[in-house]
């Protein structure tokens, strides 16, 4: 298949969850009816939004997942229809959608402070230079090296990330990324790979100079 959706490490992630989900539900005594129907509510609901989002790390997500679950579990043992309105109300929240970030007084822009935030600066301030388009031809060249050993388009997932500034969810939607994590290390790759070549060719200092002269 092309477009590969699922790979077993996500599969038995979501089965360990899920199992955990149902296993605090059991704890807590609930009926299995409740337990799908707060499950699904919220599973469905979020899909219905759009633009969920995910932990980078495995461990938080399992952790926030289950916390979140717990005290919806516990709301249905108080009253189902106000463990419902929660349950609606938490699938916004963790969508792009509830867009909280303004409600934090100290809230850092992402965009200066992302994990790959000299390369984006510089490539925004230096699309069309010749050194560019030399890393991007290079990176052409690394997808056709290990093209069978990754099975992934590393100048793709480049060109939506620091080109077209999508979002993970874009990025895992318009490739064959199934989750987070795999996007992270392609995108770690990418990062290291155009740094090296910039100290290579002598100007790394002037990515880093870019950037904070920009944040300046």
């Amino acid at each position: 298949m092309k477009n590969k959706l699922w790979n077993i490490p996500s599969i038995i992630f979501n089965l360990l969850e899920t199992f955990l989900i149902w296993l605090v539900g059991w704890v807590l005594n609930l009926n299995n009816k409740d337990i799908i129907l707060i499950v699904v509510l919220f599973v469905s609901s979020r899909m219905f939004l759009k633009g969920a989002m995910h932990y980078k790390s495995w461990k938080k997500c399992l952790i926030w997942t289950l916390l979140l679950m717990t005290s919806l579990f516990i709301l249905v043992k108080i009253d189902i229809y106000i463990a419902i309105y929660m349950t609606l109300f938490s699938a916004y929240i963790v969508t792009e959608r509830a867009n909280v970030k303004d409600a934090y007084m100290y809230y850092k822009d992402t965009k200066r402070e992302g994990k790959y935030r000299e390369m984006e600066t510089y490539i925004k301030n230096n699309e069309n230079h010749q050194e560019i388009k030399e890393f991007e031809n290079k990176l052409k060249k690394i997808n056709v090296i290990y093209k069978d050993r990754y099975k992934k388009d590393f100048y793709s997932v480049y060109e939506l990330k620091f080109k077209e500034k999508k979002s993970f969810e874009e990025i895992k939607q318009r490739t064959n990324i199934s989750d987070n994590h795999e996007l992270t290390k392609i995108l770690d790759i990418i990062f290291i790979t155009f740094n090296m070549y910039m100290d290579d060719i002598g100007k790394l200092d002037k990515v880093f100079k870019n950037f904070a002269d920009e944040k300046v």
